[in-house]
């Protein structure tokens, strides 16, 4: 049974052959409803393993007629926001295992074979995924291996950190599709290049990203220091606190931040003088802890962004959007653990690209699904994500009666039903549930919904 969702996802995917879409349609229903599965489990007959083989094979199906459908859809959910932020990072995705992968390129180690995924993910203030707007695959060769030296000396054009550039330009053709939304590119500490911050500023977008680099900073008065210095002997405007989740070292806790920021001017790189090229004005944000529980190494963010901070609240709402970087942490870890794409053997990288790309959109949806209805007033309706037999299916499920409702439960209500089916305990400690039970119970919920249409 085909899914609604990925039927409207995928609507201005053109193929140019009707058979061939549906049967696109089909592999990435297969594929939602078991996402932890090999493409074999998820298929269900014979026929359906070798037409999703025969897909990923298909030269006419390509990453980018499937991507622009995507982002087609990503941007009417983004229209509705005032404040959108692109957040972009890069993650490895490790074939070493598969040998006999055509097209495999190198990671840490000639023995360490690959590929790297640059995605640009856009999320709205109340840290809800709303789609993919890049996704850039870097296949290193062989013979470039030990070979930084030569790659440094390189314009940014033929360096692989071009990537954040890269996305920084689909992020401007997104943002001037939206005339009523600011768009925030957000990144961290390795897309602290001269020319990223001059890309945005030459057009005119705006950037929030952590600082790598104690280069030296000419400040408004013409006078220079180092720009790490310089930011820790200024005077603390404020305090700003931030929740910080629990891992396996620690509880979560509230952390208070000492808010410190300035404006600085960014000379271009010495070698590059014969560039002519111009200082960049920005802003820069010190973020510190004092006095972290247990010993623990304090929180040290320091921000560069060409957005205007006048005051200790803008530099507070810059803090707060950068800490929602790890949101794309988040979509890896379900794109890895979740969707299993480590685990396909498609034999060929270009196959396995578009694999990806699927898996991705898939991930974004469980992440979306897991987040949607969080830190907003009211309760949404569940059936403004679900079908009805979707919902019909898991309450009546989990409420062990055939008897529905009068009123269509609300989204976090089924949301909670689902996330129970993963393993969710739903303590006062738990917190809300995360991705890992929500695609856990996803997979659950597929089948019963399945069996629910069969019976009735």
């Amino acid at each position: 049974m085909t899914n609604t969702w990925v039927a409207k996802e995928f609507e201005h995917v053109k193929f140019n052959d009707k058979r061939r879409f549906n049967r696109f349609i089909k592999v990435v229903t297969q594929k939602w409803k078991n996402p932890t599965a090999s493409i074999c489990e998820a298929c269900e007959t014979n026929a359906d393993r070798k037409g999703a083989y025969r897909l990923y094979d298909n030269i006419k199906v390509t990453e980018n007629e499937m991507l622009n459908s995507h982002i087609l859809n990503t941007q009417k959910r983004a229209k509705k926001e005032k404040v959108i932020l692109a957040i972009q990072d890069t993650t490895i995705v490790d074939y070493s295992t598969h040998k006999a992968t055509k097209g495999l390129g190198t990671l840490q180690t000639k023995k360490n074979l690959g590929l790297l995924i640059h995605t640009t993910l856009l999320i709205n203030t109340n840290k809800v995924p709303l789609g993919i707007i890049d996704q850039q695959n870097i296949v290193r060769p062989l013979e470039e291996f030990g070979k930084s030296k030569e790659r440094h000396e390189r314009p940014i054009e033929q360096k692989e950190s071009n990537r954040w550039l890269i996305a920084l330009k689909k992020s401007k053709k997104v943002e001037n599709r939206l005339k009523n939304t600011l768009v925030v590119n957000v990144a961290d500490r390795e897309s602290d290049i001269y020319d990223f911050f001059r890309e945005a500023i030459n057009k005119n977008q705006e950037v929030l990203i952590r600082a790598s680099h104690n280069r030296k900073i000419e400040l408004l008065d013409s006078s220079e220091k180092k720009l790490f210095d310089f930011i820790e002997t200024q005077s603390c405007k404020g305090e700003y606190e931030v929740k910080v989740p629990k891992n396996s070292k620690r509880k979560s806790y509230n952390a208070k931040l000492e808010i410190r920021y300035e404006k600085v001017i960014i000379s271009p790189p010495k070698k590059r003088s014969k560039e002519n090229l111009e200082n960049i004005e920005l802003t820069i944000i010190l973020a510190i802890e004092k006095n972290p529980p247990n010993n623990q190494k304090p929180i040290k963010w320091i921000l560069l962004t060409t957005l205007e901070v006048k005051s200790l609240l803008s530099a507070c709402e810059k803090v707060k959007w950068y800490s929602y970087r790890w949101q794309i942490e988040v979509f890896h870890k379900i794109l890895k653990s979740g969707c299993k794409i480590e685990k396909v053997q498609l034999g060929d990288i270009k196959k396995i690209i578009k694999f990806i790309l699927i898996s991705s959109i898939i991930a974004w949806r469980i992440f979306y699904l897991s987040m949607l209805g969080r830190n907003i007033e009211g309760e949404l309706p569940c059936d403004i994500i679900f079908e009805t037999y979707e919902w019909n299916a898991i309450y009546c499920y989990s409420k062990k009666s055939k008897k529905l409702p009068d009123e269509v439960p609300s989204l976090n209500e089924l949301k909670l039903m689902i996330a129970k089916l993963g393993g969710f305990t739903a303590r006062k400690s738990d917190g809300e549930p995360g991705p890992q039970v929500m695609w856990r119970g996803l997979e659950k919920m597929s089948q019963i919904a399945d069996a629910w249409m069969i019976f009735n």
